[in-house]
């Protein structure tokens, strides 16, 4: 029984990650060839797109009335992004040249909204009108951030139309390779079709995914009798950032982790405001005594640790990876003993 649901959880994530994975490339690609703005392409699909994974079974979760599977996944997602992912990244290399606004906006922002959940989680539930204030929130702070580079993009457009004026009155050779561009870059419909196509098959397998996902994931719990958040903080939370954890270790590899710690951050972000956003819209989410004293609390140490590190220096080193790395480990031990041998303290 044990064995075939969890042979079962075990393909339903790999299929849900892989289904997160075609569905933003093929968004990526579709909005390249509409010629949408590069910059809301990358923000809006990296925001969503790497919280793609959490976002589905939380919400899958949200329906079969799981709370501890969300709120398990929510913030064990955040934590393993930091203790896992950046952990074991900077031990790889040290992470370099991260930018300060990294810290003042993107970080700031995680360990605001990091606290906030905490005082939302003080009278043990997360309510609609809260989960709808975390989707506002993360709209209104998509939409700064692209304000923000609308402005800086106009700025940057100054030079390029007074070059662009100056050729006008020299040369109509750049008019004739103007409208060779433009017609190079007429909308091919075939393309169009299929990436509308691998949209709507990778979305299927999303839904059809998370319907074995979340059962299985529950079934472990019962066969196991421990409770369902563990589960979310280990197997789910962990499988949901494997595709962030691929991603970071080949981006060391390659020496490009200048934007790592961004995307991290950035996921983080998503994950409260959009995944336990949307999950407490559909049904509020009940937090227990444990998860609101020491899970969440954790989150917010291990949030302010990480940005004491970027604020020292503006890079991650090798000993602080080691350092957050070891917390995450302490973390998961600490989490099998309390959930194990701690049964009275969950009311």
């Amino acid at each position: 029984m044990i064995f075939t649901e969890l042979i079962i959880f075990i393909i339903s994530l790999a299929v849900l990650i892989k289904s997160s994975d075609y569905f933003v490339d093929s968004a990526e690609r579709l909005a390249n060839i509409l010629n949408i703005s590069s910059y809301i392409i990358g923000f809006t699909l990296v925001a969503i797109g790497t919280s793609l994974p959490e976002l589905v079974s939380s919400v899958a979760a949200s329906f079969y009335n799981s709370s501890g599977l969300i709120i398990g996944n929510i913030i064990g997602s955040n934590i393993a992004n930091i203790g896992l992912i950046l952990g074991i990244s900077s031990i790889l290399g040290t992470i370099v040249a991260i930018k300060k606004r990294v810290f003042y906006r993107e970080g700031l922002t995680l360990l605001a909204i990091s606290v906030l959940i905490f005082i939302f989680s003080l009278n043990n539930q997360i309510s609609r009108l809260e989960g709808l204030l975390f989707v506002l929130a993360f709209s209104g702070y998509t939409f700064y951030v692209m304000k923000l580079n609308i402005f800086k993009r106009l700025y940057n457009m100054v030079p390029l139309m007074r070059d662009y004026i100056i050729d006008i009155f020299r040369k109509k050779e750049k008019k004739e390779r103007i409208k060779e561009e433009v017609i190079k870059e007429k909308k091919p419909v075939k393309a169009i079709v299929k990436e509308l196509l691998i949209i709507i098959l990778s979305g299927i397998f999303l839904r059809l995914s998370v319907s074995f996902l979340i059962p299985s994931a529950k079934n472990i719990a019962l066969s196991l009798k421990i409770p369902e958040i563990i589960i979310g903080i280990t197997l789910l939370a962990i499988g949901t950032s494997l595709p962030e954890l691929i991603v970071a270790v080949s981006s060391i590899k390659k020496g490009l982790n200048d934007l790592l710690v961004g995307t991290i951050i950035g996921s983080n972000i998503s994950n409260i405001l959009l995944v336990g956003g949307a999950s407490a819209l559909i049904h509020p989410i009940t937090i227990d005594n444990i998860t609101k004293y020491f899970y969440i609390p954790f989150s917010i140490v291990l949030t302010i640790i990480l940005l004491s590190f970027i604020k020292a220096r503006w890079e991650l080193r090798k000993h602080e990876g080691i350092l957050i790395l070891s917390l995450y480990i302490l973390f998961i031990i600490s989490l099998i003993f309390i959930e194990l041998f701690s049964s009275g303290v969950r009311a």
